[in-house]
C-alpha cells in the first residue's frame, strides 16, 4: 500500500514537472551565425552549455569567413585551431590546452554525444573573433563576427524569414509528426474499398480524390496547389496515397562583401634571405604586387633578392633615416648596380625630430603614410581593412609572423574583392599625410 502511494506521489510530481521541462527544453534551441551567414539549425551547429561555459562544435571554427581552420585527429584526440599567425591545441585526453609557444590555458575542449565542442569565449578571444548573443522571437542567436558585418539589430531583422525557415526545417527533421504544419497537411489514413471510392465520404472541393472504375483518378475539387513561404506545393487527396507538402524557400547564403571601391597598397620593409623569397612566392601565387622598401644595407647584403623583386614586377622604394639625401643617393646607386633600375620612392624611418639634410625638390617622392610599419597580425589587418573606406596602406615588417599570415591576408583581399594596387611615386604622392 505504501509502495503504491509512493508511486502515485512520484507520478504526480512528474506530471507537474513536465510543463517546466518542456519550457526549459525550448530555450536550449539556439541558432548560430558566422558574420552575416545564419547556419542551419542542427546538432552540428547548435551551442551547448556545460557548467557555466558555452561551447560550440569545433567544426564551426573551420571557417573561411572567420579566417580560422580547425582539424580533429581521432588518433591523438586533439583539436588544432589555427590561422596564418596563431595556433591553439586542445587535448581531449589530458584536458590540456596549449598554443604554439607552449603556453598553457585552463579552458579545454569537451566531447558530448560523439561531438567535439570548444569553449566559445576562450576560442573567440584567442583569435580576435567577436561573439554576441541576439535575442529574437524565434530563439537566441549566438553570433561570431570578424571584419565587415551587419550590426546585430540589422542582421536579426534581415534574417527573420530565414530564422522561421530554419526552425521549420529543424522540427521536421527531428519529429515530422510534431511539426504543426505537418499535422495540418497530413492526410488521414484510409483503405481503398472495392468500387473505387474511399472509405471516407468528403464534400466536393475538399481535395478528396475518387478513383473511377477505369482505374483513373478523378479529383472532386481535385488537386490543390498552394504557396507557403514563397514555394509552391501540390497536394492530392488520400485516394492517391501521395502528397507533396509545401516547402519553405531554399535559404540564400549571403555573398561576400564587395570592397572594390577600396584601394589597398601592400608594402614590406626590409629584406630577409629566407622570408623574402616566401613572400615573393605568395604574392606571385596570389597575383598581387607589393612595394618593398629597402635600405642601402639591405641591398648591399642581398643584391640577388633586390634583383628578383624588381624582375618579378614588384616595386622598390628606399628607406632613409637621419640623412635622407645621403641615404637616398647611396641606396639608389646600390640598387642600380644590383638590378639596373632606379627608385623614385623614399620613406623616412627616423626617430629624429629633424633630418640632417632634406630631400632635394628634384629628388624622389617622399612617402609618408598615416601609420608606421609593424608586425601586424591577420586579425589586425582585417580590422584595418573593414574600418577603412577609400584607401588602405598595409605596411608590414618582413618578419616570420607577417610571412606566415600573408596567405590568409591575400585570400581575404581576393574574397572581398579589394582593389589591390602597386604603390608607386604617383600613388604615394596622392596620399596627403596631413589629412
Amino acid at each position: 500500500m505504501k509502495q503504491g502511494k509512493r508511486i502515485l506521489l512520484f507520478l504526480l510530481a512528474l506530471l507537474f514537472m513536465l510543463p517546466r521541462l518542456s519550457a526549459a527544453g525550448a530555450t536550449t534551441l539556439t541558432f548560430t551565425s558566422v558574420n552575416n551567414t545564419l547556419l542551419p539549425l542542427s546538432d552540428d551547429t547548435m551551442p551547448t552549455l556545460y557548467g557555466s561555459t558555452i561551447y560550440l562544435p569545433y567544426s564551426i571554427f573551420n571557417s573561411l569567413e572567420l579566417g580560422t581552420y580547425a582539424v580533429y585527429s581521432p588518433t591523438s584526440q586533439k583539436v588544432t585551431v589555427f590561422t596564418e599567425d596563431a595556433q591553439i591545441i586542445f587535448d581531449l585526453r589530458s584536458g590540456e590546452t596549449v598554443d604554439s609557444a607552449g603556453e598553457s590555458y585552463t579552458s579545454s575542449a569537451i566531447s558530448r554525444n560523439g561531438r567535439i565542442y570548444l569553449p566559445v569565449s576562450f576560442t573567440c578571444d584567442y583569435f580576435g573573433i567577436t561573439h554576441t548573443t541576439i535575442i529574437t522571437d524565434y530563439g537566441p542567436i549566438l553570433r561570431l563576427k570578424v571584419g565587415n558585418s551587419y550590426d546585430d539589430r540589422t542582421f536579426a531583422k534581415a534574417a527573420a524569414v530565414l530564422l522561421q525557415s530554419r526552425l521549420d526545417e529543424y522540427y521536421a527533421s527531428i519529429a515530422p509528426a510534431q511539426d504543426p504544419a505537418a499535422e495540418e497537411t497530413r492526410p488521414a489514413e484510409t483503405t481503398q474499398p472495392e468500387g473505387g471510392k474511399t472509405g471516407q465520404e468528403q464534400e466536393p472541393g475538399t481535395g478528396q480524390a475518387e478513383t473511377s472504375p477505369g482505374g483513373q483518378t478523378e479529383p472532386q475539387g481535385g488537386t490543390q496547389t498552394g504557396s507557403q513561404g514563397g514555394s509552391a506545393g501540390t497536394q492530392t487527396g488520400p485516394g492517391t496515397g501521395t502528397q507533396t507538402t509545401p516547402q519553405p524557400p531554399a535559404p540564400e547564403e549571403p555573398t561576400p562583401p564587395d570592397r572594390s571601391d577600396t584601394e589597398v597598397y601592400l608594402s614590406f620593409y626590409g629584406l630577409d634571405a629566407e622570408l623574402t623569397p616566401r613572400i615573393l612566392d605568395a604574392l606571385a601565387n596570389g597575383g598581387v604586387s607589393a612595394c618593398f622598401f629597402l635600405s642601402a644595407e639591405d641591398i648591399a647584403a642581398n643584391p640577388d633578392l633586390a634583383r628578383r623583386i624588381a624582375g618579378s614586377g614588384n616595386g622598390i622604394g628606399l628607406i632613409a633615416s637621419e640623412d635622407p639625401a645621403r641615404d637616398y643617393a647611396e641606396g639608389a646607386a646600390l640598387l642600380y648596380e644590383a638590378a639596373h633600375c632606379g627608385s623614385f620612392l623614399l620613406t623616412i624611418l627616423s626617430e629624429a625630430e629633424e633630418a640632417e639634410s632634406p630631400v632635394p625638390p628634384e629628388g624622389p617622392v617622399l612617402y609618408a603614410p598615416r601609420t608606421v610599419p609593424g608586425d601586424y597580425s591577420l586579425g589586425e589587418c582585417r580590422v584595418t581593412l573593414s574600418t577603412s573606406e577609400d584607401r588602405v596602406d598595409l605596411q608590414l615588417l618582413t618578419t616570420q609572423s607577417c610571412a606566415d599570415m600573408l596567405g590568409g591576408l591575400l585570400r581575404l583581399l581576393k574574397n572581398e574583392n579589394y582593389n589591390v594596387q602597386l604603390l608607386n611615386e604617383s600613388r604615394a604622392a596622392a596620399l596627403d599625410p596631413e589629412s
